[in-house]
């Protein structure tokens, strides 16, 4: 279930894909701001390349504003919580 679904009342969206469904592969990602915006690029590295000295080739670049950052921040968290309830061992809890 997704967060849109748990909320009582929410915005229902119908998403149309371009054909990509599968999504795309990223190994990093870099985040820049401005006054009036934010930059999410996704890169996809090579893994023969020293880990010092990496090169790589832009996978997507997202555009978006600052409510939009402050709700992926959020959901982030939340998504985060939720994997890390699940699949990280006991021992590794942090506080």
């Amino acid at each position: 279930m997704t967060d849109s679904e748990e909320r009582e009342g929410s915005l229902n969206v119908r998403i149309a894909s371009p054909g990509d469904e599968i999504g795309i592969w990223a190994d990093q990602a870099m985040i820049h701001h401005t006054p009036h915006g934010f930059c999410l690029d996704f890169i996809c590295t090579d893994p023969s390349d020293d880990p010092l000295n990496l090169s790589g080739v832009l996978a997507s670049r997202v555009r978006f504003s600052p409510l939009l950052a402050q709700q992926l921040a959020e959901m982030l968290q939340t998504n985060w919580e939720r994997y890390a309830e699940k699949a990280m061992p006991p021992e590794a809890e942090m506080d």
